[in-house]
């Protein structure tokens, strides 16, 4: 029967162009929008373990908001004095723990051996709990020196790169988070101020300010069992710098995905309606087309039940087709998708693993097979239950 079957479809190359184009489009179009839901929702999730602090202090005069300067990597130079926050930090109660950033200035081509556009961070690696846990390349015993970490979508081609000038020997590659740690080299915060200082792209920030005895960012742990809310009250005190609550950009992000999840939902039960509705007129005409030859098999000996056996298994074929073109569309569509979300970055997003695609690579060809086979015995099944003599009587077997 299967030979029967393909070569029934060959004889019909424009309702197998047609069907076969339709479902790969149904299938790209939702296994694009689920790549994306379970992408924003790893953003979400990773997003929470990235901040990896309760409380962050920013300068005063930062001129956007926190959670842009968190979580997209907005570039910004601001600095407030690091002894006099710290001395104000020992005194308040609640603080735990803190380590230091220092922001630099934007990498391109013309002042590194990097590609893109990259962020260059000074960090104190003996206090350091935000950049440790995404490592992917062991343990780091020491960071100083000329040594750099690289985000994870940080391109690099040797173990060496050129930075402002000197070269900086990558150590370490962090795992990607979906957040402005991706695009962000990593480096000791003595060589960050040294390089910063030099640098004639940011020199007119130190007409009032010291590169050596600023800071760009205190992130900062609650004591166990504090109330963070209450540090944050607390912190609020000290002058000329501003809180932010990694909870408030939390909220913001959950909140954001929240809109981005109605919005993907609605356009995959939309893409399922309208696919249905198109896969089901798309059979319904090539039904009748076929309403002839369908009673002649039934006239020579064919039963209803094979009959539906022939519909099935040629729908399976379609579907199957339609899969493999709609797998193709995918790999050309989602990657340009992505580099849209990552240049607009208005929520954290992590991509899918392989294992998550497989996934959801074969829960996509489940519902598109559904789709297709409900569309195919709809308008089929009068045609499966219709006996020869009635065909003659009526005049469909000439």
């Amino acid at each position: 029967m299967i030979d029967l079957i393909i070569r029934s479809m060959l004889r019909r190359r424009k309702h197998l162009f047609l069907t076969t184009g339709i479902v790969a489009g149904i299938f790209a179009s939702l296994f694009i929008l689920s790549l994306l839901f379970l992408g924003f929702q790893n953003g979400v999730n990773v997003s929470n373990e990235r901040l990896g602090a309760d409380v962050v202090i920013l300068p005063k005069e930062v001129p956007v908001e926190g959670n842009m300067v968190l979580l997209s990597g907005e570039p910004v130079n601001v600095y407030f004095d690091e002894k006099k926050t710290e001395e104000a930090l020992k005194k308040i109660p609640g603080v735990g723990a803190w380590t230091p950033q220092f922001f630099t200035q934007t990498l391109n081509a013309d002042c590194c051996s990097v590609g893109g556009e990259n962020r260059l961070v000074g960090i104190d690696w003996k206090s350091d709990f935000l950049v440790k846990p995404w490592l992917t390349t062991g343990k780091i015993d020491h960071f100083e020196g000329n040594m750099a970490i690289f985000g994870g979508k940080v391109p690099f081609y040797e173990d060496r790169v050129q930075i402002l000038g000197e070269n900086f020997r990558i150590v370490g590659v962090l795992a990607p988070t979906g957040t402005a740690m991706d695009y962000t080299i990593y480096i000791p915060l003595a060589e960050a101020r040294r390089l910063t200082a030099h640098s004639d792209t940011v020199v007119q920030y130190w007409e009032q300010d010291d590169p050596f005895t600023s800071l760009s960012a205190l992130f900062i742990k609650a004591e166990e069992g504090y109330n963070p809310d209450l540090l944050a009250y607390t912190l609020n005190r000290i002058p000329d710098v501003q809180v932010v609550q990694s909870s408030e950009v939390l909220n913001a992000t959950r909140n954001s995905f929240s809109f981005m999840e109605k919005l993907l939902w609605f356009f995959y039960l939309a893409l399922l309606f309208l696919g249905a509705i198109g896969l089901i007129g798309r059979y319904s005409g090539y039904v009748m087309e076929r309403k002839k030859e369908f009673g002649l098999m039934m006239a020579l000996g064919m039963s209803g039940r094979k009959l539906r056996d022939w519909i099935i298994k040629e729908t399976l074929l379609y579907g199957m087709i339609g899969a493999i073109l709609g797998l193709i569309l995918t790999f050309v569509f989602y990657p340009v998708m992505v580099g849209w979300i990552e240049k607009n970055p208005l929520q954290p997003y992590v991509p899918p693993s392989l294992m998550e695609w497989v996934g959801l690579g074969f829960f996509t060809f489940l519902v598109t097979q559904g789709l297709l086979i409900l569309s195919a015995l709809l308008p089929g099944r009068g045609i499966s239950l219709l006996w020869a003599g009635k065909a003659m009587a009526e005049g469909e077997l000439e």
